[in-house]
């Protein structure tokens, strides 16, 4: 039946969000709408070969899923996570093929950031299985708005604006000034994302700048000897 094919709880997916942890690899094989226990590398003829394993019940696999797969994975390897391993959240845990495991709301958010669309989070939402991990992700209390970061209502300047803060601003620490980007930092990272205009850039560089941040450099005083 139709129904059927739609309905995740027919598949292993449950099984992965109830977990605390996923490996990179099931990670991004979730998010290409694959099973992570059936879709791997397989022996047939003498050749390894990967064997596409689609989520849903009654549907094929294609190769589109496999690319997605592959894609997602380069994407993730080729990323810097220093700063989440780093992380007193993070505990040191692998699974039994020896890849790093981390907690599962660490891969939405890496997904939400690098705009991975995942096909099923609609429904697990729907389905109260990232009520725990939508609270991790936002890491703030209740007054906090949360959207998915390709939300068609969130401009791209304005993803632009809050990915740079967030690159630039958050390692600040008010008690060290070396540590506080300047505004010319933040004009190039917009100039790299397409900001053609300088006076743009200038202005959202001056909108990110915390209040609080020192402005430029303090001017000495000097008294004239008469």
């Amino acid at each position: 039946m139709k129904e059927d094919a739609l309905n995740y709880e027919k598949t292993r997916l449950p099984y992965y969000l109830v977990m605390d942890f996923w490996g990179a690899d099931d990670a991004c094989k979730l998010f290409a709408d694959l099973d992570p226990y059936y879709a791997k590398e397989v022996l047939e003829g003498g050749e390894r070969v990967f064997q596409i394993a689609p989520l849903l019940p009654g549907q094929s696999g294609t190769e589109e899923q496999g690319r997605r797969y592959l894609t997602y994975r380069k994407t993730w390897d080729s990323c810097d996570h220093t700063e989440w391993l780093n992380n007193e959240r993070n505990p040191v845990k692998f699974g039994d093929d020896g890849e790093r495991m981390l907690p599962v709301d660490y891969f939405l958010q890496w997904a939400y950031a690098k705009r991975i669309p995942i096909p099923w989070l609609e429904w697990a939402d729907d389905n109260g299985y990232l009520d725990r991990s939508r609270q991790k992700l936002a890491f703030a209390d209740a007054n906090t708005i949360m959207l998915p970061i390709n939300d068609p209502r969130i401009s791209k300047q304005l993803i632009d604006m809050v990915q740079s803060a967030v690159a630039r601003w958050g390692k600040w620490n008010p008690a060290d000034k070396t540590t506080a980007p300047t505004n010319a930092t933040v004009e190039g990272d917009l100039l790299k994302k397409g900001w053609k205009s300088p006076t743009m850039r200038k202005l959202a560089a001056s909108i990110i700048r915390p209040e609080n941040a020192p402005r430029g450099m303090s001017k000495k005083v000097t008294k004239k000897v008469q």
